[in-house]
């Protein structure tokens, strides 16, 4: 855990929020808030996954950012 609070603080934009395993599976998933995709690819190559992991990663918007608020009177 302190490694990956000391290489997300080398990045502005990146922040650690969790870590969840799985129950009964050799995984865990990291909880990371990011102020884009190119600011978590900065993170990623400073912090590289180990040798033989499998490293993916899925982007989540908030619904603010999915369904952006409208002016009513557009509508």
């Amino acid at each position: 855990m302190i490694h990956l609070r000391e290489t997300t603080s080398k990045v502005d934009g990146v922040e650690y929020k969790d870590i969840y395993f799985p129950k009964g599976k050799a995984e865990f998933v990291l909880v990371m808030e990011c102020v884009n995709e190119d600011k978590y690819v900065e993170w990623r190559n400073i912090c590289s996954p180990p040798p033989g992991a499998k490293d993916w990663y899925e982007v989540f918007l908030k619904k603010d950012e999915h369904f952006p608020k409208t002016n009513k009177s557009n509508l």
